[in-house]
């Protein structure tokens, strides 16, 4: 060990009652109180600090609070920090580590067991600076402390008759150090989870959408004739070629293209080398050419796709099924 040492910090800004102020109450000059929820009194005191210190009286200004109430408990809690010292233990010590390569390295945020009999020091220390020499690592150093906030502070022979009660204030700050590391890992390995589960979903979403759009393709640039079901029977054949063909179910195919119509029924088929059309009496229902798709009454039984990141389907809040959503996809 280097150095020892127990500096209260600067005690200019304590305070035994505080008289809090809030915004400004239009153009009046005057500003929010706490007068109207601690009893017509305007400040606060904490007895347990005016005992040992008397009554140092401050004002704290917090523009951004319009209520009482709040204003209230923004005082308490200010109070609450501001009639503490601050008193700060640091030790300075060589890393023997790079003489010894069986002795542990230190990193910051370590936790390092410290004994000062003098002191009746004997707890973990967590390090918070370390000076690298980088002519000769034998001269690294280390710097492990804390901070104690105590309403006396602490004087060189306190040092010794309080040391019981430093050691429990260590022992519950190594204590919440472990918590935390534990918290902080369980956090880690649940956003990796969430991660790793999240990105799995997109992909089986993507497949999916691929799928189905490999399948609206096959279903539009394909006409399956299946010969042996349909039974197609041909009429007709000239000597030098077949120039047309009837199918005893209506279906005609000749110069004009496929023909696809029966007596009495509505729709109309017709394919050729400009498109498909489909018609229902004199007007086309159905249009697919060069220029695109032209449609009239469309139904999509389950949803639908526009673009590349556009789907639309149906949708339910738990209260009311009969909505429809976009979803970027």
């Amino acid at each position: 060990m280097l150095d020892f040492s127990r500096q209260d910090a600067d005690i200019s800004e304590l305070a035994t009652v505080l008289i809090p102020y809030g915004a400004k109450i239009g153009d009046t000059g005057k500003r929010i109180t706490i007068e109207s929820v601690n009893n017509g009194i305007d400040y606060i005191e904490a007895a347990d600090a005016i005992a040992y210190r008397g009554r140092i009286v401050k004002s704290k200004i917090w523009d951004d609070v319009t209520k009482p109430e709040n204003l209230m408990s923004k005082a308490i809690a200010h109070l609450s920090k501001a009639k503490m010292v601050t008193t700060r233990l640091s030790i300075s010590a060589i890393d023997l580590s790079a003489m010894d390569q069986s002795i542990d390295t230190f990193s910051i945020g370590d936790l390092v067991p410290v004994q000062i009999e003098p002191y009746g020091v004997d707890d973990d220390f967590v390090l918070f600076e370390r000076d690298y020499d980088l002519m000769n690592a034998a001269n690294d150093t280390i710097t492990i402390g804390s901070a104690l906030e105590t309403l006396t502070g602490l004087s060189g022979s306190s040092e010794r008759k309080n040391s019981d009660t430093i050691n429990r204030i260590y022992q519950e700050s190594r204590e919440e150090y472990d918590l935390n590391k534990a918290l902080i890992s369980e956090t880690e390995t649940r956003l990796l989870s969430l991660i790793q589960q999240t990105s799995s979903d997109i992909m089986l979403e993507v497949e999916k959408t691929k799928e189905d759009a490999e399948g609206i393709k096959e279903q539009i640039a394909q006409i399956n004739v299946n010969a042996e079901n349909v039974g197609i029977r041909v009429s007709k054949i000239e000597t030098d070629g077949v120039d047309k063909v009837k199918t005893s179910m209506g279906y005609t195919f000749d110069d004009d293209g496929l023909h696809i119509s029966k007596s009495g029924e509505e729709i109309d088929n017709t394919l050729d080398h400009t498109g498909m059309y489909v018609k229902r009496g004199d007007e086309i229902m159905l249009k697919a050419n060069k220029d695109g798709v032209v449609a009239t009454d469309v139904t999509v039984r389950n949803y639908l796709i526009i673009g590349s990141h556009a789907r639309f389907e149906d949708y339910s809040d738990g209260t009311d099924g009969n909505r429809t959503a976009c979803f970027y996809v």
